[in-house]
């Protein structure tokens, strides 16, 4: 199995790259954001003063044993995030192997045992104001929140974060694309870097 993974900053433009990869290659895409841990045991409260935007909210040791099961040719039920209640869904998403995997997410570098799995590391590199912008339209459009709420939470937690654990691994891309770029000219020179690899060749 081949697996590319997609990282950068929240608002950056991964899900739109994943969306056209996946599409181009016939690939399923895997959201690190759907891994984040369960907080059902936490009232609604709690949860809103959580960090979301460090490395230890997500469950990455589930992760690489569902893409070990993938590799292996195996189905896995992937979990479904609830971003409204910030806690994981009931619902859940059966992933079926296949020849390409796309991983996409903040954190899709951060972990050494995911990058050795990566044939294709593309890191999509956007500036700080175009991607507060696209969160708070989508988190108010989206996930029910409020101007003030996207505000307080991209000011002390996503930002920061964005600076200590997201900016300093686009020291493993094989590619920086722009997010402001058009997505038509990103998918080109994701398609040409993935094309380019030995494995491809």
């Amino acid at each position: 199995m081949v697996v590319i993974t997609i990282a950068g900053g929240t608002g950056s433009g991964k899900s739109t790259l994943a969306v056209d990869l996946s599409s181009e290659l016939s690939a399923p895409v895997i959201s690190i954001d759907d891994y984040y841990r369960p907080q059902n045991h936490r009232t609604f409260d709690e949860r809103l003063a959580l960090n979301f935007d460090e490395p230890a909210a997500i469950d990455h040791e589930f992760l690489l044993q569902q893409l070990d099961h993938l590799r292996r040719g195996q189905a896995v039920i992937k979990p479904v995030y609830d971003f409204s209640h910030h806690t994981r869904a009931e619902a859940s998403e059966i992933i079926e192997p296949s020849g390409i995997l796309i991983v996409e997410g903040l954190f899709a570098f951060a972990w050494e045992e995911l990058r050795n799995q990566s044939l294709c590391k593309i890191f999509v590199d956007t500036p700080v104001e175009t991607r507060f912008e696209r969160r708070l339209k989508r988190d108010i459009e989206e996930r029910g929140r409020d101007c003030d709420e996207v505000t307080t939470r991209f000011t002390h937690h996503v930002n920061p974060m964005h600076e200590l654990h997201v900016a300093p691994t686009i020291c493993y891309a094989d590619l920086v694309v722009s997010g402001l770029e058009n997505p038509a000219r990103n998918l080109e020179l994701a398609l040409k870097q993935i094309h380019s690899a030995p494995i491809f060749m």
